[in-house]
């Protein structure tokens, strides 16, 4: 924490790791299991990395074009929007098939361009600190509940 500027990252390093936590606790362990049945938590689970795998190219594309910055807002913002469909849907209306697949896809966006944003962001502005600003990142990713 030698630089102060990673106190900067915290507020959406704690985000990150809440909703890390949050999607598997409670859109799989609730909305899935008691709405859809536990066999199916899989099956959606794995929508996230095989969208995480398929959107790493064309974010890394973008990346070049507009750069780091306007990329990483846009995945912090579409992490905020993770957070709203639970706030304003009932249950039911979460464990919807459409929305269930819709939620999952976003989480997966929002994870790929999330950890790797991110991470090249810390390596752009701590360079040789990087690796404590990484150990850093990963603590606060745990005391977020991931």
């Amino acid at each position: 924490w030698g630089d102060k500027r990673m106190m900067l990252l915290v507020p959406s390093q704690l985000a990150f790791g809440w909703t890390l936590a949050f999607v598997p606790y409670f859109i799989s362990g609730v909305i899935v299991s008691e709405e859809r049945g536990a066999q199916y938590v899989g099956l959606l689970s794995a929508i996230i990395p095989v969208v995480a795998a398929a959107t790493a190219h064309p974010t890394a594309l973008l990346t070049k074009t507009i750069g780091k910055p306007p990329v990483l807002s846009m995945t912090l913002l579409l992490l905020a929007l993770v957070g709203l469909p639970p706030l304003v849907a009932s249950n039911e209306t979460l464990a919807l098939w459409p929305n269930l697949v819709m939620y999952h896809v976003l989480f997966g966006v929002v994870r790929q361009g999330f950890e790797n944003g991110n991470t090249a962001i810390v390596a752009d502005v701590f360079g040789p600190l990087a690796k404590t600003a990484y150990s850093a990142e990963s603590f606060l990713h745990g005391v977020g509940g991931g």
